[in-house]
């Protein structure tokens, strides 16, 4: 089906009544939050939706209902969208509470444990869904967030259209150890019961290769995903996030060369290479005299690298641990460029955020990132090595420190690049692929 810019396009079609399952789901917080909320709001444009979430996250220290409940006070409906909130199964409190106290990952802990909680929700989930569909004329079922691979739940057992994604890591990709050999023995192992994991995660469990041949469409948010999938009918590439853009941006160009202004923003983690970060601005040089930088984000290896940066006369660093989430947009403002040197990656908020601000973006080339940055918004480094890493970053730096009408295009090219990849467009898309896989089950009955 081609695409339709006519805003008429939707109205002469009947509204499809969809099912979406979206576990973490809230106006007010951001990664898998946010990537629910901001596709799940601007569906209800196109189509009735029923959201099945959990009612807090598995701590229980997040409420999202209450969340929600606030937000629809403060602002109104959702047009379109019905909200069904399910609890988390009763023991993942506990589970999650010894698994946050033995990980050093703050975030989920350690990833086969959260999973584990994940699936007991989900089990709950498919119970209430097949319940919904009994009642309501559910067309399609489209299984959101979590966007890992390694859980597709259970929704595609259920006899309707199913759609899947985005998600990703389906081709897991072995790190070369020089990315990880600087750190401990704890991440070297890790890394590689990782892959090890993922991979046979993807050849033997049955439940994931159901789901893979259930879906009408799977969104895929990594290059190397698509790249490996055979059956290109049923794919798309769609990264994980996107813009919410600001129409009123100008743009700061700027013409003096002896100010560029650096940030950098993410967790102190070992797969956010923070690291390479500091050895890059190490090795700049006497460049570092005219260049201001900003590190926003905090972790187990902050200390570990502001002893680096001292030891190394790294004065231009400013350490922001914590800062609320619109004040990172008044520092991408008045940057020059986002240095991202993670290696391990969806496509990360942050990089549509800075698009979304004008702030062009320096990545590696792999998975979302490889999809969401292009030559108008961008530099794209190969992951090749440590070495080649490191060396690839410094160059594209040194060369829009020279070239400052290329960063200026560039910045103009990121508010450009932000309107393509904004939640509108993304919601559009999906809108209108429930309408194909809609009519296509229809014409094979």
């Amino acid at each position: 089906m081609q695409r339709k810019e006519n805003s008429e396009y939707f109205e002469k079609i009947n509204r499809l009544k969809i099912l979406i399952s979206s576990h973490e789901l809230s106006p007010y917080q951001g990664s898998e939050c946010s990537v629910g909320w901001n596709i799940i709001t601007r569906l209800g444009k196109y189509h009735d939706i029923i959201v099945i979430y959990a009612k807090t996250n598995q701590l229980g220290t997040s409420d999202y209902e209450e969340q929600i409940t606030e937000y629809i006070i403060k602002n109104g409906e959702i047009p379109g969208v019905k909200f069904i909130p399910i609890q988390q199964h009763k023991i993942a409190k506990y589970i999650s509470k010894i698994n946050k106290a033995i990980s050093r990952d703050k975030s989920i802990g350690f990833p086969g444990i959260y999973y584990f909680c994940y699936n007991l929700w989900q089990k709950k989930a498919y119970k209430i869904s097949k319940r919904i569909i009994s009642n309501d004329r559910i067309e399609i079922i489209h299984h959101l967030t979590s966007v890992t691979f390694r859980e597709p739940g259970y929704l595609w057992k259920l006899n309707l259209p199913f759609i899947w994604g985005p998600t990703g890591g389906f081709k897991a990709s072995k790190l070369s150890l020089s990315y990880i050999k600087r750190d401990k023995i704890y991440s070297i192992i890790y890394e590689y019961l990782r892959y090890i994991s993922n991979r046979l995660l993807y050849l033997y469990s049955k439940r994931i290769s159901k789901a893979i041949s259930k879906a009408s469409l799977i969104y895929l948010f990594s290059r190397e995903d698509i790249f490996y999938f055979k059956d290109k009918k049923r794919i798309k590439p769609m990264i994980d996030t996107g813009c919410i853009v600001n129409d009123r941006k100008t743009i700061k160009i700027r013409n003096n060369s002896n100010l560029f202004s650096i940030l950098w923003c993410g967790r102190l983690v070992s797969s956010k290479a923070p690291d390479l970060f500091l050895e890059i601005l190490n090795s700049l040089g006497e460049i570092n005299q005219s260049i201001n930088v900003k590190i926003i984000g905090d972790g187990y290896l902050k200390n570990k690298l502001i002893k680096y940066a001292k030891m190394k006369g790294l004065n231009n660093i400013e350490w922001i641990s914590s800062v609320e989430h619109n004040k990172i947009f008044e520092y991408m403002q008045i940057s020059d460029v986002l240095v991202h040197t993670s290696y391990r990656e969806a496509a990360s908020a942050v990089i549509l955020e800075s698009l979304s601000m004008g702030l062009p973006v320096i990545c590696h080339d792999i998975a979302g990132m490889a999809i969401a940055i292009n030559e108008s918004c961008g530099i794209k480094i190969p992951l090749k090595n440590y070495n080649k890493s490191k060396q690839g970053f410094i160059n594209a730096i040194k060369y829009l420190i020279e070239n400052r009408d290329v960063l200026n295009r560039l910045k103009i090219g990121a508010i450009e690049r932000a309107r393509e990849l904004s939640w509108e467009e993304k919601a559009k898309t999906i809108a209108e692929d429930y309408i194909r896989i809609k009519y296509e089950s229809n014409a094979n009955k």
